[in-house]
């Protein structure tokens, strides 16, 4: 039988299928089928399942659902398919230099969402064969814990951070280096935050676990400023030694 979640006749055939069962946890293999003839992208069109998942909540049934990844690597559809849930755990495949190396199944396993305490990525790994010096034995599983990987920034990006490494720790600084309007800037900020590259605290940017750039304080002047109603030219500043929205 067809299974339509976006249904009641759908979610009641599965509530019944559970219940029958005496199951304490149901997984639900994968979102796109079983709930099918919706748009992924709309939350408004997602809810009906998002109800469903929470009265399964109340009745004790943990559940859960397997969602197909896009192109970048995050959840297919609307991000309302994450509100409901306790965790997100994303499956990612190992760098190609260490998954050439090894021979079986192997991927990451990261946290995208936890409700409490956060929980670090690890790698697990099923070898097909066993290889004593490695501590590799065929058919066991092994997990090992990784470090968090931080994504690569962007040529724009990397250039806000080598401004950082200059001492140039507060936006309108960095954003006179970048050649960019202080709103861009802003932006760049943001992003680098949600990456993981960079912490800012009072104002004052440094890249993450790297507390030197805080040093520079002593020589900043509080009273510079930038007009953030032009956007920065650089070569005025290479050719006129001023430019638009200049520090003054």
């Amino acid at each position: 039988t067809r299974i339509n979640l976006t249904t009641p006749e759908g979610q009641a055939f599965a509530t019944k299928f559970i219940n029958d069962a005496s199951a304490e946890v149901a997984v639900m293999d994968n979102l796109s089928t079983l709930a099918g003839g919706i748009d992924e992208n709309s939350a408004k069109e997602f809810q009906p399942v998002q109800d469903w998942l929470i009265e399964c909540r109340a009745d004790g049934i943990a559940v859960g659902v397997v969602n197909h990844s896009n192109k970048t690597g995050a959840q297919r559809g609307t991000s309302k398919h994450e509100d409901v849930l306790n965790a997100s755990i994303n499956l990612r495949k190992p760098d190609k230099e260490k998954s050439l190396m090894f021979k079986g199944a192997q991927f990451e396993i990261h946290f995208e969402k936890t409700r409490g305490k956060t929980q670090q990525p690890f790698l697990v790994s099923l070898p097909e064969e066993t290889v004593p010096e490695a501590g590799l034995m065929m058919g066991v599983w092994v997990v090992e814990e990784i470090g968090e990987l931080l994504p690569n920034p962007s040529p724009t990006e990397e250039l806000f951070l080598d401004a950082i490494r200059e001492g140039h720790v507060r936006l309108p600084d960095i954003a006179f280096e970048l050649g960019k309007s202080l709103n861009a800037t802003k932006m760049l900020a943001k992003k680098l935050k949600k990456k993981g590259l960079v912490i800012s605290n009072n104002g004052v940017y440094s890249l993450k676990d790297t507390l030197d750039t805080l040093d520079t304080l002593d020589t900043l002047n509080t009273s510079d400023t930038l007009d953030t109603s032009d956007t920065l030219d650089t070569s005025d500043t290479k050719n006129k030694g001023v430019s638009k929205g200049q520090c003054h």
